[in-house]
């Protein structure tokens, strides 16, 4: 395990984004919303809860969204062009084991999550076996940039948490092709 411990953090990297104003702006916008898809130069694809692949309805890209996207590129110094919104109003929901290079077909092997709202866990698991890596304490502004085989060897989740009462909101940013 510590083996698959240090491998993990040359794949993986932290950072705080500080503009918590933008954040508020954008949940506000979203609130009734459950999880949406966006490209930078399209619209917003909302997805079922339960279905992923299950297109819902679709959106404008709000400037807020933009601009978010355009404020995470220029802190990791990436270029990273599509955005997933998950909603999760307690710790009763959850986000299921997955590896986002095949989810959402993304055209590079790198991934950055920003969470914001209440304090919950990015659980790591190795892709093969399953069992859990790393368990990662996730703070609101946290950002976690997965880099190099991250998608290739491992997932990960947003595990259940019954104590959790607070919303979450997590925002992937991915590259299309």
């Amino acid at each position: 395990m510590d083996i698959k411990k240090n491998y993990l953090r040359s794949q993986l990297n932290y950072f705080q984004f500080e503009n918590d104003e933008l954040l508020i702006n954008i949940k506000n916008d979203i609130k009734n919303k459950l999880s949406y898809l966006c490209k930078e130069d399209s619209n917003i694809i909302l997805f079922s809860k339960n279905e992923c692949n299950s297109i819902v309805e679709s959106f404008p890209l709000t400037n807020d969204l933009l601009l978010l996207l355009k404020d995470v590129n220029k802190l990791i110094g990436t270029q990273f062009n599509g955005l997933i919104v998950n909603y999760y109003k307690d710790g009763t929901e959850y986000s299921n084991s997955n590896s986002n290079s095949n989810s959402y077909k993304s055209s590079i092997n790198q991934i950055a999550i920003l969470f914001h709202g209440s304090q919950r866990k990015l659980r790591v698991r190795d892709k093969v076996n399953k069992n859990i890596v790393i368990d990662i304490p996730l703070k609101s502004g946290n950002i976690i940039y997965m880099y190099n085989n991250f998608n290739d060897e491992l997932i990960y989740e947003i595990p259940i948490d019954k104590h959790i009462e607070n919303e979450m909101y997590s925002f992937t940013f991915i590259q299309y092709p």
